[in-house]
């Protein structure tokens, strides 16, 4: 049996920005990076989000650990409830099934996120106020 190399190095000006622009999920870019389904990789994936002033990726959970970097900007995290600023520099670790928001400051922010899933596709987006 073939192994895999298991490495990917990536340009995250070579990869497409893909978008939700729903009320309901949130107004947020992303470019997904690694993931197998586009990479040599597997056990995790990984991304930048974009998030103009005042938009945010909605309340939602899903069943991946995740952790999150504030790369550049600042912003609020809402997580089991509890509320915390963010600002660059900023690394958040979110359970299995936590709920969660981000939300962008004045100036927008941008996140570097990693999720424990193989492939972004895999991941299960749920959305309470969406039936």
């Amino acid at each position: 049996m073939e192994r895999k190399s298991q490495r990917a190095v990536v340009d995250p000006r070579d990869v497409p920005i893909e978008a939700w622009n729903d009320k309901a999920q949130g107004e947020v870019r992303w470019r997904t990076l690694i993931s197998a389904d586009r990479t040599d990789s597997s056990a995790l994936v990984c991304g930048l989000a974009y998030f103009d002033a005042g938009h945010c990726l909605a309340l939602h959970h899903h069943a991946e650990p995740e952790v999150v970097h504030v790369v550049r900007g600042s912003g609020y995290a809402c997580i089991d409830g509890e509320t915390a600023a963010l600002r660059e520099g900023t690394t958040i670790f979110v359970g299995s099934g936590v709920p969660h928001r981000w939300t962008a400051g004045k100036d927008g922010m941008v996140l570097f996120f990693t999720l424990a899933a193989s492939s972004f596709q895999d991941i299960d987006y749920r959305f309470p106020g969406r039936a």
